[in-house]
């Protein structure tokens, strides 16, 4: 995984493979460190996935999620905010979306420890 403190942009090196995912989020959430260590395991388990884990203050945060919701064109106002990174960036959620979207996309149940993050 890479740890970034820019958003991700196409073309910073990170390689555009089967699947990329962004995890945003602030410090003290334990809903973040739940959907990071779920996409670390995704990673670990299928390294063709790529994840960007961006955790940040609470205050930048919440500013971030006015862009984001901007970029998406939706209201979202919880965290962590999970997204697409690929060529084609799309809207995931927060953890329960993305957990149920990784179970679907790659067969991966994301390990019962994440639960407890």
């Amino acid at each position: 995984a890479e740890y970034m403190g820019e958003p991700f942009r196409a073309g910073n090196g990170l390689a555009m493979t089967e699947a990329s995912y962004v995890v945003e989020g602030f410090e003290g959430c334990s809903w973040f460190r739940r959907a990071a260590c779920a996409a670390l395991e995704l990673q670990k388990q299928h390294p063709s996935v790529k994840v960007v884990i961006r955790s940040m203050s609470k205050p930048n945060f919440i500013a971030s999620l006015n862009e984001r919701n901007a970029e998406f064109s939706t209201i979202h106002n919880t965290c962590p905010l999970v997204y697409e990174a690929s060529s084609n960036r799309a809207y995931i959620g927060g953890f329960d979306r993305f957990v149920h979207l990784i179970e679907k996309r790659h067969a991966h149940l994301t390990p019962y420890f994440c639960f407890q993050a």
